[in-house]
């Protein structure tokens, strides 16, 4: 799904950072919807229980602003997924 194109991070707490080279908002879109599905798609088992997973995903396009716009309007749209419920995803366009 994310290729050789992708870079994975932990920023801190149970955020999360993945940068994805020349996507447009149709691909980021997709991309995104499939991480939120295989999320929800995937129990863990731990000592015999299953933990189901759920994931709030915010996403934006680079327009060439600073790393720290980029970072501000991605949080936004975290956020707001959060904000309507969690396990939700929202794209900045």
């Amino acid at each position: 799904m994310l290729g050789n194109t992708a870079h994975i991070s932990r920023l801190g707490g149970d955020e999360f950072s993945i940068v994805i080279k020349n996507k447009n908002i149709e691909e980021l879109t997709k991309i995104s919807n499939e991480i939120h599905i295989l999320v929800a798609q995937s129990p863990t088992q731990l000592d015999g229980y299953e933990i189901n997973q759920t994931i709030s995903l915010g996403a934006s396009i680079w327009k060439g602003e600073t790393l720290e716009a980029l970072l501000k309007v991605t949080d936004q749209a975290l956020y707001k997924s959060k904000g309507m419920g969690r396990n939700q995803v929202t794209i900045n366009e």
